[in-house]
């Protein structure tokens, strides 16, 4: 096994790399997607202890988002309904947000305020 030294190109985010979208992903521009699939995530929150959040399969993009609850609540506003499960078919526009959380400046996910709803089911009969 070969080990790199200091100097070679040893960037932090190949190294530990992230399992949910984070802001660096989206490359400084918007993202137009599809809400896929809705579940729900275990995570450490702020203080250690573990929350559930949302977790949202989007079209488009590798990684699966994890929204907190502003993020949450705001999609729920924008598809009508806060049914999350509902969500899905939901053309939501991501945009990269820097600000500071959990004390470190950083660069997040953010949703825009425009977004389509999902189509609604027919109904039955």
């Amino acid at each position: 096994m070969s080990s790199k030294e200091i100097g070679d190109d040893l960037d932090v985010r190949a190294i530990y790399k992230n399992k949910f979208l984070v802001g660096e992903d989206l490359d400084g521009k918007d993202h137009t997607c599809t809400i896929e699939r809705v579940a729900l995530q275990q995570m450490p929150g702020e203080d250690g202890e573990m929350e559930t959040k949302l977790k949202l399969r989007l079209s488009g993009l590798p990684k699966p988002l994890v929204l907190g609850k502003k993020e949450a609540h705001k999609c729920g506003r924008l598809m009508g309904t806060a049914c999350a499960r509902d969500w899905v078919g939901g053309v939501i526009t991501l945009y990269p947000f820097r600000g500071k959380f959990f004390g470190v400046m950083q660069v997040v996910p953010r949703l825009r305020s425009e977004a389509t709803k999902p189509p609604t089911a027919p109904a039955a009969g």
